[in-house]
């Protein structure tokens, strides 16, 4: 959507309104399996741009992509440290200037309800 902020889509008639939330992160499986990176970079670059502009971060990993044994990851998957490893990094980096909230709480938020 091109955009870093929660947005409202309307009601239509059809369908009650809602806040969209716009993936503002890479997927996990793009980016480790589909691009193959092996750092976390893309994932710290873009996280502090966002929280630069004042953004909400938004990322969806998935388990089934997430290597948990110990050595290398198996076709199609990745090592599970680098998603400790980029929660690890929010804390630290961004300690104190963050909202970890439940997307309700978001949308609730953003909407003024």
């Amino acid at each position: 959507m091109g955009t870093i902020f929660p947005f409202p889509v309307e009601n239509d008639g059809c369908r009650k309104g809602y806040i969209e939330m716009p993936y503002t992160l890479p997927q996990d499986f793009t980016l480790f399996v589909v691009m193959k990176e092996k750092t976390i970079d893309i994932w710290k670059q873009k996280l502090d741009w966002i929280a630069e502009k004042g953004g909400m971060a938004l990322l969806n990993t998935h388990p089934d992509y997430m290597s948990f044994n110990p050595g290398e990851a198996a076709f199609g998957e990745y090592p599970a440290t680098y998603y400790l490893s980029f929660l690890e990094y929010i804390a630290t980096r961004h300690a104190g200037s963050y909202w970890n909230m439940l997307p309700r709480k978001v949308a609730a938020y953003w909407s003024g309800t």
